[in-house]
């Protein structure tokens, strides 16, 4: 199996959702947030091995639809790689509850 973080999440609902794309930052503000990963929208999890223990990674997640819009963000997760288990350091969210919203058109 890979080591990293292992992110589970439920897709969104919108039928023409093309990726899910992950957002990731040291930091909790938006503006600091780089996008990581695309991926399918048949897919519902990825590990990022591109961590270091002891380090709290936030994420949050979009999905994209067929026409290039974005969902809104997900709430963000904050979550410390530890040597032995991966610990979530956000007290709201569990990591393997990532809803993923209806799309909001801007």
């Amino acid at each position: 199996t890979n080591k990293g973080i292992k992110l589970q999440w439920i897709n969104s609902t919108v039928e023409d959702a093309k990726l899910t794309i992950i957002y990731r930052s040291t930091k909790q503000e938006l503006d600091s947030f780089e996008k990581i990963k695309e991926i399918s929208t048949d897919s519902i999890e990825w590990v990022d091995t591109n961590t270091q223990y002891g380090i709290n990674y936030f994420y949050h997640l979009r999905t994209q639809d067929e026409a290039l819009n974005l969902s809104a963000p997900t709430p963000l997760l904050c979550v410390k790689a530890t040597t032995l288990h991966t610990e979530i350091c956000y007290n709201n969210m569990k990591i393997i509850h990532m809803e993923i919203s209806d799309f909001k058109y801007h």
